[in-house]
C-alpha cells in the first residue's frame, strides 16, 4: 500500500476541504501522476501538524479548477472522503516516525508498512470530520 500527502497551511486548507480538491506545483507533477481513483491521500496542515484523512483520489492529475489556490497550484486531484476520514494530530505525536531528515513535513509518498500503521492510527484516533 502507498500512501499520498498533499501539503496545505493556514490560507489554503479550507479551499481544499470545501472544494475537494488537492493541488501541488507543476515541480511536483512526476510523484502526482502515479495517484489514480481509489489511491488513498491525505492532507498536511505544516503550520498547525493537523492532518486530515484519509481520502480517496477521484481523478488522476489536472487542472480542474484553474481558479482554486489563485491559479498557484495547477496539478490538482478531486478527492472525496474515506469512510475513516477525520482530522487528528498524529505527526505531532509521531514525528519521528513519520518526518524525515531535516523536514518539518512528511514524504510526498508513504509505503508500507508506515502507510499501513498511519491508516489505522487515524481509524482509531481523531476527531470525525
Amino acid at each position: 500500500m502507498k500512501v499520498y500527502f498533499f501539503l496545505c497551511d493556514h490560507s489554503t486548507e479550507n479551499e481544499c476541504l470545501t472544494r475537494y480538491l488537492f493541488g501541488t506545483t507543476t515541480a511536483n507533477f512526476e510523484w502526482v501522476v502515479n495517484i489514480v481513483p481509489g489511491t488513498l491521500l491525505f492532507l498536511y496542515n505544516f503550520e498547525s501538524g493537523d492532518i486530515w484523512g484519509p481520502f480517496e483520489a477521484a481523478s488522476t492529475a489536472d487542472c480542474y479548477e484553474k481558479q482554486a489556490w489563485g491559479g498557484r497550484f495547477p496539478v490538482q486531484i478531486k478527492v472525496v472522503k474515506n469512510e475513516a476520514s477525520r482530522k487528528s494530530n498524529l505527526l505531532k505525536a509521531n514525528r519521528k516516525e513519520f518526518l524525515t531528515g531535516r523536514r518539518s513535513r512528511p514524504d510526498h509518498c508513504v509505503d508500507d508498512p508506515l502507510a499501513s500503521m498511519l491508516v489505522t492510527w487515524i481509524r482509531q484516533q481523531g476527531t470525525q470530520f
